[in-house]
């Protein structure tokens, strides 16, 4: 899980501030060290960083620079905890960038290789999730991000719901004054306007509509923040698609 979310991470933002040639993403195993390490690398020829926003990356509380954020949608927290999390895991994060040329990022694990019995054992929990027939129901998704959008949507066919995309709150505002859906699934850093903004309007209009949050910042005060900004719930990103169902089946009425 905690690999997963560093590749979403990495990867989502080289393809968001891509326009144009492209993103490559190596994953290969460097046994020169005295612990095998496995590596990954992504490169992009995207918009890249300056030597300040570069410094800015992984704080918290800072973005790399605000500009690119009102234009292409935050990257919200997501640096920071990546940078958290392979250090939790003992590896190393380096990243190199210039300023219309792209950004590399480079990432070392020393993972241990998975045994067999242990993929069979995740095999047949996968098994077991549960897909809710939502055939008759209408579904919004708010969300700019063009992976997680393939995702989400990729989810929501085998429940058969009817879907609709926003690609920012203003968007899904309007989405929802146009056919008021049976829930929504709102993404928080957006362009343009955010999923907390858009669910405080919402929320001026329906009271009673399930809006579920859709965010990589689970930690206590972000979930404090979203309850009070009217959320019914949260479903933390990389999107598990068990939790996703549940959260479904819990807040879309028969």
């Amino acid at each position: 899980m905690r690999v997963q979310q560093v590749l979403n991470n990495l990867v989502s933002n080289a393809i968001k501030f891509t326009d144009n040639g492209g993103v490559t993403v190596e994953i290969y195993t460097d046994d020169t060290k005295l612990s095998p390490m496995i590596v990954f690398k992504i490169s992009d020829t995207g918009i890249g960083m300056s030597k300040e926003g570069l410094s800015n990356l992984f704080k918290r509380f800072q973005q790399a620079d605000n500009s690119i954020t009102r234009r292409f949608g935050g990257t919200g927290l997501g640096m920071s905890i990546t940078d958290n999390l392979v250090e939790l895991m003992g590896g190393e994060i380096i990243v190199n960038s210039q300023e219309s040329k792209g950004t590399n990022v480079v990432v070392r694990l020393p993972l241990i290789k998975q045994q067999a019995s242990k993929k069979k054992h995740i095999k047949n929990f996968e098994n077991k999730i549960v897909i809710p027939v939502l055939a008759e129901k209408h579904i919004l998704v708010a969300e700019d991000d063009p992976i997680n959008i393939r995702v989400i949507t990729a989810m929501l066919e085998k429940t058969k719901a009817h879907v609709t995309i926003a690609k920012n709150g203003i968007e899904a505002v309007e989405a929802f004054r146009n056919n008021v859906p049976d829930l929504v699934l709102m993404d928080i850093q957006m362009p343009q306007m955010s999923g907390i903004q858009a669910c405080e309007l919402i929320r001026l209009e329906n009271k009673c509509l399930p809006v579920i949050a859709l965010t990589a910042n689970v930690m206590k005060g972000d979930i404090e923040q979203y309850a009070q900004s009217g959320f019914t719930a949260h479903v933390a990103k990389p999107i598990d698609q068990t939790l996703l169902y549940k959260s479904l089946s819990e807040h879309i009425k028969e």
